[in-house]
């Protein structure tokens, strides 16, 4: 595995909120490549969102973020490998 990749998405303005909280925690305590916040759906995603690109070393730290009360928004995350897509 190269790298893996979360998207954070968020349904009404009480979860956007606390999705850019997360975000600007996550840019200020980790190395990650952070992607541009989607106020409307883009692509297949059902609901607005951005990514969190990280390494691998990372995923143990990044994907249980949303656990407890720390975060109310669904994440989904995937990992790449070396093959073309």
């Amino acid at each position: 595995i190269r790298s893996y990749h979360a998207h954070i998405y968020f349904r009404d303005s009480s979860e956007r909120e606390h999705a850019l909280q997360l975000r600007e925690w996550i840019d200020q305590r980790f190395s990650v490549q952070l992607g541009r916040v989607h106020n409307t759906t883009v692509g297949p995603h059902t609901a607005p969102m951005y990514q969190v690109a990280f390494a691998p070393e990372l995923f143990h730290d990044l994907p249980h973020l949303p656990c407890g009360d720390r975060i109310r928004n669904d994440v989904a995350c995937s990992a790449r490998d070396s093959r073309p897509s």
